[in-house]
């Protein structure tokens, strides 16, 4: 039982070392070099922007983007889709739309399509915000807070899109704030 005691080759110590370089590398990403920045700017919270909320339980109303479904308006000359929308932090020139066929490509918008934003459903209302799916611009109100008041309206004119698998798609590009992503709503 008494005998020499077993020898610690250098070789026998070449795991515990690959074990310690590789949690001082993750120790040093979690300190705000590498692993943990990279997360955080993919996950929009990067230099300048504040650290995300704490979460627990459900989400918050209003904090999901989410698209009413789309109900036809309008007649022959004026073809046009009403929907609610479910607010996010951000602004209405954080959007983009366009208009994508059943083959997944975008259709080329005509002179007159537009997308307005109105705030709740009083008839003769003004809107707020305006798109211009032709420019890919926001013509004004592209400052406007987006909250889960807010009905937005697709005019396109003359041209009816009903029944062709035509789905309106909203690109949010968050600066600090996410979300980002795509949400879409197929027309009726």
């Amino acid at each position: 039982m008494h005998g020499t005691p077993p020898r610690i080759t250098r070789f026998a110590l070449l795991p515990i070392l690959v074990v310690a370089v590789a949690l001082a590398a993750v120790g040093a990403g979690l300190a705000g070099n590498g692993i943990a920045s990279d997360w955080g700017r993919l996950a929009g919270f990067g230099p300048g922007c504040p650290p995300p909320p704490p979460t627990s339980g459900n989400t918050p109303l209003g904090s999901a983007p989410a698209l009413g479904y789309a109900q036809a308006e309008g007649g022959p000359t004026n073809h046009s889709y009403i929907e609610s929308v479910t607010g996010w932090p951000g602004t209405w020139g954080t959007v983009t739309i366009s208009l994508v066929g059943p083959n997944g490509v975008n259709l080329t918008p005509q002179p007159d399509w537009t997308f307005q934003v109105f705030r709740g459903v009083a008839p003769g209302s003004v809107p707020l915000a305006s798109y211009s799916l032709a420019n890919a611009t926001w013509t004004f109100g592209g400052d406007v807070p987006v909250i889960s008041v807010d009905r937005i309206v697709l005019e396109l004119g003359s041209t009816n899109l009903a029944g062709q698998g035509v789905t309106e798609v909203l690109v949010l590009h968050g600066t600090c704030e996410p979300p980002r992503g795509t949400i879409g709503e197929p027309l009726p």
